[in-house]
């Protein structure tokens, strides 16, 4: 039995079908870990507590939507909190930023997860891919710049970093989310720009006819997200 196990934020699993949705229509079991506003913590400890879970071997593939450094996860009485990026959300204050906040640690922090998850990957013998919502090394989402003080961490980490394929960010949105989308209203890619994604970035997965057709009917997105409103990335 072919199974697909997917992880991410909310480019992962959404209000609407998303990459991972997608590719899970074509395998026998699909089981989307992605979940709205998460982390690189989050995603690794995700990863880790599904394989424990479900036993993956040999015959499964896992595949990995990074997304930015600059969130912070915790689990808190019995789930996640998972609030997405710093700063945009009013979750955290000014204060508890200042003081307990860095950037350039929050890099740290998720580059040894992903080199771990790497590692934990090759040596259970687990296909995966690893995808990006924006480049791992940029600073934060909304901005094309890279960090300026963490060289010696990248080069630690570049073989790593080199597994990632390349980002929405880059490929669909080529570098600007405002360039396709209204920045006051919701950025993340609709079914169809999720389709385009991976037909540019993971062309070894063969996306069925009938999977294609059922992608133009959420379009919009209308179809998928009912009553419950969006939240921004």
């Amino acid at each position: 039995m072919r199974r697909l196990f997917t992880f991410g934020c909310s480019f992962t699993e959404y209000y609407w079908p998303t990459w991972a949705d997608i590719l899970g229509r074509d395998f026998d079991h699909f089981e989307n870990w992605g979940k709205l506003g998460g982390g690189n913590q989050f995603i690794f400890n995700s990863l880790i507590e599904c394989s424990a879970r479900n036993q993956l071997t040999t015959d499964d593939t896992a595949i990995i939507m990074w997304t930015n450094v600059a969130r912070e996860d915790r689990y808190i009485k019995n789930q996640w909190e998972t609030h997405g990026n710093v700063y945009t959300t009013q979750f955290y204050s000014p204060e508890f930023l200042n003081r307990y906040f860095d950037t350039t640690g929050c890099l740290v922090r998720d580059l040894a997860g992903i080199h771990a998850a790497k590692k934990f990957l090759e040596l259970s013998q687990i296909p995966y891919i690893f995808l990006s919502m924006v480049p791992i090394t940029n600073i934060d989402q909304y901005s094309v710049d890279p960090f300026t003080d963490a060289d010696e961490i990248i080069d630690v980490y570049q073989d790593t970093i080199n597994t990632i394929r390349p980002s929405v960010f880059e490929t669909v949105f080529e570098f600007d989310w405002a360039k396709y989308k209204d920045p006051k209203s919701d950025l993340h890619p609709t079914p169809l720009e999720h389709l385009k994604y991976l037909d540019q970035v993971v062309p070894e997965i063969a996306i069925s006819d009938a999977t294609r057709q059922w992608v133009r009917k959420y379009k919009d997105g209308q179809e998928w997200t009912t009553s419950r409103p969006k939240k921004r990335l």
